[in-house]
């Protein structure tokens, strides 16, 4: 029984620190854009629609899982507006998964729970 004991606590503790010992090393780049990522749902989780859509670019394209089609940005500020007005964020995560900078573009992956 007492190695039983002791091979899951070897177990565990393998698993804990694999976590840490395999965790994405992100360049300044990246960690700016990341940033970037996190002010976005900073301003989200506050309700403000607004803000919230500076971040787009005007020539922003979109497809919604709720949408028929891509929706534009103005089109898309509707939506946001409405979906701000009658809801409200009281917690959430965010976790990186990937992040791609080349120059002044970024394509960011990652998972909002």
């Amino acid at each position: 029984m007492k190695r039983f004991v002791h091979t899951m606590a070897l177990i565990l503790t393998g698993i804990i620190f694999s976590g840490n010992s395999f965790a994405q090393q992100w360049s300044n780049e990246q960690k700016d854009v990341w940033a970037g990522v996190e002010k976005y749902w900073e301003v989200s989780a506050k309700g403000d629609a607004q803000g919230f859509m500076s971040y787009f670019d005007d020539s922003y394209l979109g497809w919604e899982y709720e949408s028929a089609v891509p929706q534009n940005k103005s089109n898309t500020a509707k939506w946001i507006a409405n979906q701000f007005k009658n809801n409200s964020t009281v917690v959430y995560t965010l976790t990186p998964a990937a992040i791609w900078v080349k120059g002044d573009f970024a394509h960011v992956y990652y998972l909002k729970i």
